[in-house]
């Protein structure tokens, strides 16, 4: 066993990271009311000792004293989680499922060179660290993010470099820990943390340390918006419908068992945004009026720069929030499966599937648990046309008993410009986008606040909890652009980009911009509707295309989305973007969009996926436009590029 616990405890402490922050804390020691189920090595000898003690103290009134009384290697102290919960299993279970959804462990560790008395030598130091283990992961000694006393060093003290007493707070990485226990089906029937101390042979008597405040931290919260207040307190409609507890309760349970935080939020035309913001993830329960998400209430939920989820049709309709272009909805009416368009998307990983087609069904009817005979309607499926943004992840299969090619499974990339009735009409989304139609139609006759009762069959959670991981890893930044409003060199209207002086215009380059060629009457200028400052960008057809390499390099999942305002100078049609990526000196096309014009400035869109193009990946990206219109002598103006990518962290 020992021979085990060295090797385990000689693994070199290695500052990793940066690691994503997000989420909630659950505090696993305190010690404010005695040792929370820490226990000392009273197996070797001398024996550990430990102590509630009001040195040390981060949080509260009292912290961990641990007294080591020999130098070298020793175990201090542990904690076995299956016996803290021994006689309480739910509890244990709990605590497992948030470790497993947790990014990091924190703890707070305090040294008092007056435990530390030492012969005159030069070995005088200490190191503290933390082991896990489980049985189905064995011993793993827990990698540092930081230190925030000794950072080259975590957790390693000595009395020259520290002469007084300090606190550190340490955090500790826990992300490749859990993939590994998730891939093994959790941690086991054991669950274990370990102290260990390791000391220069100078301290003869050993010594001791303080910790406190240990927690597990990054926990994500979503937000449930939902009729029902709470798992166990129905709206009033649902109660007097005859239910105990709140009709989509399936999900929050579902959200909870992978050790989520979830807190409801009652549907409302006016959020709160600081609220809902402050969420790791927002989910729209199907369990909703639609009437909260039209006019200026879907400006407000539109404008959320919170990651959400929606399950729910009706909310989606152009007289509702605009994710469709109509507001046509019929109910699915058995078994559903779905067509996917992506198989390599995260949602589907698990997935079996035949010709892109799930081989096991997604979701179905259910029954109302208030008198077991009752059947709900299905799923309401919008059938319009999605908005031209969309990204279409899944469909009803032609299996059929629903609307066959309806849209289940769809994404928009935060900044897609949405248009529905009422309000401000277009809006642009604050954050990033997934619908995923899941939970029942009320039944006919039965009041629609029991709408939202789970409905899915084994694959479609899975699909679910997929799709909930793929969420709140994703994250959309701007890529930066140079000179994207045409701003500079800002010396009045110039023709060529590469500083030709075409014209008789002044001979400077456009900065961030290039063609493969001289223009013959290309450049920039003012005084032509510029929707980002004073200057746009000019092309003129058959003239070279013009383009920008950027330093982004393209990774696999990533989706980028690139927007231009465009229009018709002068007897333009088209105006073609392009999204390519450079392969040594080659630009390999990978997206294009052909923009029909008016004479009035308006924006286009063009979106990319990584995964449909690997060669792609490793490459830096780039992007190009061209006047395609028929005619020779037209000019398409244009301004203020944006281009933006939502990546999924690790």
């Amino acid at each position: 066993m020992k021979t085990r616990w060295l090797v385990a405890a000689t693994i070199a402490c290695m500052l990793i990271g940066p690691v994503v922050t997000y989420g909630a804390d659950l505090v696993l020691a305190d010690f404010e009311t005695g040792l929370d189920g820490w226990v000392p090595n009273n197996w070797d000898k001398p024996q550990t000792y430990l102590f509630s003690y009001w040195k040390g103290v981060t949080s509260g009134n009292r912290a961990l004293m641990l007294i080591v009384p020999r130098p070298g290697w020793t175990i201090a102290a542990l904690v076995k989680f299956q016996d803290v919960y021994k006689n309480n299993p739910a509890a244990l279970a709990d605590l497992t499922a948030k470790w497993m959804a947790a990014k990091t462990l924190e703890v707070d560790i305090t040294i008092d060179p007056g435990n530390w008395l030492a012969r005159p030598r030069v070995d005088n130091w200490v190191t503290v660290s933390l082991v896990f283990n489980t049985q189905n992961g064995g011993w793993v000694q827990l990698p540092v993010i930081s230190d925030s006393v000794n950072p080259n060093s975590p957790g390693g003290w000595d009395p020259v470099n520290f002469p007084k007493m300090q606190t550190r707070h340490i955090v500790y990485d826990l992300r490749q820990v859990n993939a590994t226990l998730k891939a093994a089906g959790g941690p086991g029937a054991w669950f274990e943390i370990f102290a260990i101390l390791n000391s220069g042979p100078a301290y003869e008597k050993g010594g001791a340390f303080y910790m406190d405040n240990l927690k597990l931290s990054g926990i994500p919260t979503i937000t449930w918006v939902s009729f029902h207040k709470a798992d166990d307190s129905p709206s009033g409609g649902a109660a007097g419908a005859g239910f105990t507890v709140a009709p989509d309760k399936g999900y929050t349970d579902l959200l909870k068992a992978q050790g989520y935080f979830v807190n409801r939020y009652v549907t409302t035309g006016t959020p709160d945004l600081a609220v809902i913001n402050a969420s790791d993830l927002v989910i729209i329960s199907r369990s909703v009026s639609s009437g909260h998400y039209q006019n200026v209430s879907a400006d407000t939920w539109n404008s959320v720069t919170a990651p959400m989820i929606i399950c729910g049709g009706y909310v989606l309709r152009k007289n509702r929030m605009g994710f469709t272009t109509g507001n046509t909805i019929p109910d699915t009416t058995g078994d559903i499966t779905l067509t996917v368009t992506d198989p390599t998307h995260p949602i589907f990983k698990g997935i079996q599937l035949t010709n892109g087609t799930m081989v096991n069904p997604y979701a179905g009817i259910v029954t109302y648990p208030t008198d077991g005979v009752t059947l709900a309607r299905g799923i309401s499926v919008n059938t319009d046309t999605p908005d031209d943004e969309a990204i279409v992840l899944a469909t009803i299969s032609a299996a059929g008993n629903g609307p066959v090619g309806g849209m289940i499974i769809a994404e928009w990339m935060a900044g897609s410009t949405l248009v529905h009735d009422g309000g401000a009409g277009t809006n642009v989304l604050g954050g990033h986008r997934l619908v995923l139609l899941t939970g029942s139609r009320e039944a006919q006759g039965i009041n629609s606040e029991t709408a939202g009762m789970y409905d899915l069959y084994a694959d479609g959670a899975k699909i679910f909890l997929n799709a909930v991981e793929y969420m709140l890893a994703s994250k959309t930044k701007a890529i930066e652009l140079v000179n994207p409003s045409f701003e500079l060199p800002g010396v009045g209207k110039i023709k060529g980009w590469n500083g030709e002086g075409i014209g008789g215009t002044p001979a400077e380059d456009i900065p961030g911009w290039a063609s493969d060629g001289a223009p013959a009457d290309s450049g920039i200028e003012t005084g032509w509707g510029a929707t980002d400052g004073e200057y746009t960008a000019f092309l003129k057809a058959k003239d070279p295309m013009v383009y920008q390499l950027t330093d982004y390099v393209i990774q696999a999942g990533d989706v980028f989305m690139l927007k231009v305002d465009a229009k018709n100078n002068w007897q333009a049609t088209k105006f073609m973007l392009i999204i390519y990526y450079d392969d040594t000196g080659i630009p390999i096309p990978v997206a294009t969009k052909d923009a029909a014009l008016t004479d009035t400035m308006q924006t286009f869109t063009l979106i990319f996926k990584a995964n449909d193009f690997p060669d792609s990946v490793g490459k830096r990206l780039g992007i190009e436009f061209a006047n395609s219109s028929p005619v020779a002598d037209s000019w398409v103006g244009f301004d203020n590029v944006r281009l933006s990518v939502t990546s999924v962290t690790q």
